[in-house]
């Protein structure tokens, strides 16, 4: 759980927010940044002046607003309140947020990271030198020295369907996408790429809360920073791995 003070013109964090099997963020007194509240008390006001039911802060705060005033100590505990409720929700919903984070992370080997089997972290070496033994017929295998630099599309040829996959059909029960790569990937060890992340921030902005993170070999799974954003329902948005 956390607590949100108003102190010095600004919004404080102290203490520990779970998301999901990401991991636990935390911070140890009002003065960490592990946590923070990214807007000050003036924009949060311009906000609710707007009146807007999908603003960031209007529908969180309406109640609380009188005679279209409201003052940071009453912002701070109702925000407290409602962040404790969503780390509760978020913790309900773990599999949904697993699942978004593979769904991204493979379209991204896809698309960017042409060489992901050469992360040596994250790759069962059996599972991949079966795999290239059991394709002899390609002829470019025949005179590839090493397994870590044969054809490309031994791997490529599974990751095709990944695009077709949408949140929308995870939330709608239609897909297992953790079991289905597991099926698709047997190559890499899935409890060894999970353990891998490391934490960064977090960032609360009224309805959304914001996560960055990375991995513990260098950036090779998450360039720079992984990131992402959720509402109160449970939207994604603005998935960034660069």
């Amino acid at each position: 759980m956390i607590e949100i003070i108003y102190k010095d013109n600004k919004f404080l964090v102290k203490g520990t927010f779970e998301f999901g099997f990401i991991g636990t963020y935390k911070n140890k007194d009002f003065e960490d940044s592990k946590i923070e509240l990214s807007d000050s008390l003036d924009s949060i006001l311009d906000d609710i002046k707007t009146k807007d039911e999908n603003s960031n802060y209007y529908k969180i705060l309406r109640n609380y607003i009188i005679d279209d005033k409201i003052d940071g100590n009453t912002i701070a505990k109702v925000l407290t309140k409602y962040y404790n409720k969503m780390e509760i929700k978020i913790k309900e919903n773990e599999k949904l947020i697993k699942s978004y984070i593979l769904l991204e992370t493979f379209k991204f080997f896809n698309c960017a990271r042409d060489d992901f089997w050469n992360i040596e972290e994250i790759i069962i070496k059996e599972e991949l030198e079966k795999l290239f033994k059991e394709n002899l017929e390609y002829e470019n295998y025949k005179n590839c020295e090493d397994y870590n630099r044969c054809p490309s599309y031994l791997i490529y040829e599974k990751t095709d369907v990944i695009d077709k996959w949408t949140m929308r059909y995870i939330k709608a029960g239609k897909l297992d996408i953790e079991k289905r790569l597991k099926e698709l990937f047997p190559i890499i060890n899935f409890e060894i790429l999970f353990n891998s992340i490391m934490l960064h921030r977090l960032v609360f902005n009224g309805r959304f809360i914001g996560v960055a993170f990375s991995d513990t070999f260098d950036y090779k799974v998450f360039w720079c920073n992984a990131y992402f954003k959720i509402d109160e329902n449970f939207n994604f948005l603005d998935w960034a791995n660069f």
